[in-house]
């Protein structure tokens, strides 16, 4: 019985071996030149497709866009500094007081996060930002005030 069992054994092992060796054997990687994940055909058709729509960029390069920047400003007592939308101010030295415009609203704190209201004190060192063209500003209320101004403002 014992060498029945052994002679089968042998013939399985015998017929099973090219099998394994052709699996193994076949030498061809995924991805390789003989067996590609996809075709160099493809490849150009998509990169052709592509090259279409890109576009290339200019040999000149774009005029350089002039960014505004703060401005130093001194006033004096009884002065409104007024600015006109997307206007920036800090207050740096002195006192001032908020001015709104006629709806009631008021300058954007955006240090705080706040909104000044018309007649509200101006905190030093805090970024304020004028909305719109609307007649919100600042009023001094001391000689040799200094405000940093970046954007559109007039004074009176």
């Amino acid at each position: 019985m014992r060498r029945i069992h052994a002679l089968w054994l042998a013939i399985l092992l015998v017929a099973s071996t090219p099998l394994v060796h052709h699996s193994f054997a076949s030498g061809v990687d995924p991805g390789s030149m003989q067996d590609p994940l996809v075709t160099k055909s493809y490849v150009d058709q998509k990169i052709a497709e592509i090259s279409g729509v890109v576009e290339v960029p200019a040999t000149e390069p774009a005029p350089a866009v002039e960014i505004p920047t703060f401005v130093v400003v001194q006033a004096k007592a009884g002065q409104q500094v007024l600015c006109e939308e997307s206007t920036e101010l800090i207050l740096r030295a002195g006192k001032a007081a908020a001015i709104g415009n006629s709806g009631g609203d008021g300058l954007s704190n955006v240090t705080l996060g706040a909104d000044l209201k018309d007649g509200q004190d101006v905190p030093m060192n805090h970024l304020l930002i004028i909305p719109r063209t609307d007649g919100r500003g600042i009023k001094v209320l001391q000689d040799n005030t200094f405000v940093m101004v970046r954007g559109s403002y007039s004074i009176r």
